[in-house]
């Protein structure tokens, strides 16, 4: 460590991301944190490193970067998430503290092994989930804790805030492609909803998914999908996420026994009421008649610095064992809802969570040869 103070990292990765990342440490916005290196794997990229974050050791590979590790305490990951795990394992052999983009992985197995070998380095391993610094969410949070709709019945969640265009889709070589992502909208931009819903209401013992791949494009991973789950509770979820439709939406619903939590874009409402069980037990007539629901809609702050709070938490981790935002154990959550979704469509039944990583890498290695196939023969 450089001094008690201060934390060094070294980003790895300098796609829009990483640069964002970059700008961030190296103008001082995430207090305690420095930037020490930067690996850079194009030219341009290279050329940009050296223009724009002057002082700061720029490697080359990560083989030169992970050479030379006594000047720097932290790794942050920004690279394509199937580049994840070989940055985390190399990084946590040298005892080094790592902050990982979303999703930890693409398969379930290597996520794991990565969760395995941040505990035996005993190092702070974070997963960037920056919603989670959403006063929406965290009144959500707090509000369930508190107990304030009574034991919780049902949650569903509907999202169509991340369209994305034909051109997105064929931006990068390795984009919405089983072989280059490991899937497409689930294991990309459902990856934050994925992580709010099961933050908010816990993971469920299995899930059924119905996913149309390739609904509005022409490739083989999904651009919609819909998935149930169950929980041992009996409380029952419902998740629906699209990349296809014009209408921007967000709405998460939490049904209690005592009320519901509605939140619908920026608008946060809280019914409430006495309690069912208590109330059907009591009255004499045949629905609501005697139901007194009350309606509040909840004032929320303004969403600002997410990426700056993630990282400044990640310093407090290693400098004053504050608890991280998202921690590895946590982080891996929406990987593993994802990976038993797509088992769950391929097998045309519920999957139980978690998902065999054994059988998830044989689901994997077929529809990959099965897409590779696509393009040789159209």
């Amino acid at each position: 460590m450089n001094g008690e103070n201060s934390v060094r990292i070294a980003l790895v990765g300098t796609g829009a991301m990483g640069r964002k990342y970059a700008e961030m440490l190296s103008s001082g916005k995430a207090a305690r944190a420095e930037l020490a290196a930067v690996c850079v794997r194009s030219e341009a990229s290279y050329e940009w490193a050296k223009r724009e974050l002057p002082g700061v050791r720029t490697a080359r590979s990560m083989e030169e970067l992970f050479a030379e590790p006594d000047d720097y305490d932290a790794v942050l990951i920004a690279l394509p998430h199937k580049a994840h795990r070989e940055a985390a394992l190399r990084a946590f052999a040298l005892k080094k503290h790592v902050l990982c983009e979303k999703p930890v992985s693409a398969a379930i197995g290597e996520a794991l092994q990565m969760q395995r070998a941040a505990e035996e380095a005993g190092v702070q391993y974070g997963i960037i989930f920056q919603q989670r610094t959403f006063p929406c969410y965290r009144k959500l949070k707090e509000l369930l804790s508190q107990g304030t709709i009574g034991r919780l019945v049902r949650a569903s969640y509907a999202s169509s805030q991340y369209y994305r265009t034909p051109w997105y889709h064929k931006s990068g070589s390795w984009r919405s492609s089983w072989e280059g992502e490991g899937g497409g909208a689930l294991i990309n931009q459902a990856q934050h909803p994925l992580d709010i819903f099961q933050w908010l209401v816990g993971m469920p013992g299995e899930v059924y998914a119905k996913i149309t791949f390739g609904k509005y494009n022409d490739f083989l991973v999904e651009d919609e999908a819909h998935l149930l789950m169950e929980y041992e509770n009996g409380m029952h979820g419902d998740f629906f996420f699209t990349t296809g439709e014009g209408v921007p939406v967000n709405r998460l619903e939490l049904t209690g026994t005592k009320g519901k939590l509605m939140l619908d874009g920026e608008r946060l409402i809280c019914f409430s009421h006495e309690d069912m069980e208590e109330y059907g037990s009591r009255v004499r007539v045949n629905s609501r008649e005697e139901l007194k629901i009350r309606q509040q809609e909840i004032s929320l702050e303004k969403a600002e610095n997410a990426y700056e709070k993630v990282i400044t938490n990640f310093v407090s981790a290693i400098l004053d064992g504050a608890p991280l935002l998202v921690p590895g154990s946590q982080g891996i959550n929406s990987l593993i809802l994802t990976n038993a979704a797509y088992l769950s469509a391929y097998k045309k039944e519920p999957v139980a969570i978690p998902p065999s990583p054994e059988e998830y890498e044989e689901f994997l290695r077929v529809v990959t040869a099965r897409e590779n196939e696509k393009k040789r023969f159209g």
